[in-house]
């Protein structure tokens, strides 16, 4: 957000702990922000879910009235109403990156800047900004 000079202030930054209660508990104070936000990104798919189900059960339309994105692209992403939005984290290429750069780090003392391509798999979760 920084390199494109976009501001997030701190107090639109609401904890979770990756589980979908913790979403439903940041929506419910998200959704009490003014001006509301128009859009959400979890941190999980699991929390993004959480979230996307207290904002149905407070009366808002996915993605007429907000719209959501999690990350990690798990299976239910897919099979929930709406689809869910999400970034590909690919897991399994992080943690083989994060172990080779550590071994380079103790057996060489060499530190290694390192990026891991991501991708967004756009379902029915998000749309255009909504009119207020």
């Amino acid at each position: 957000l920084k390199r494109y000079q976009i501001d997030l202030p701190e107090d639109r930054i609401f904890e979770g702990d990756f589980k979908m209660r913790s979403g439903e508990e940041a929506m419910r104070k998200i959704l009490k922000l003014d001006p509301r936000p128009t859009a959400v990104f979890a941190s999980n798919d699991m929390m993004a879910i959480g979230a996307l189900r207290e904002a149905q059960n407070q009366g808002l339309k996915i993605p007429d009235d907000i719209s959501i994105v999690g990350l990690d692209d798990i299976m239910m992403a897919s099979y929930v109403n709406p689809p869910l939005t999400t970034v590909v984290f690919p897991q399994q290429e992080v943690g083989s990156k994060a172990a080779e750069l550590m071994l380079r780090l103790i057996e060489k003392g060499e530190k290694v800047v390192s990026y891991i391509h991501t991708y967004l798999v756009v379902r029915k979760s998000t749309g255009p900004t909504p009119i207020r």
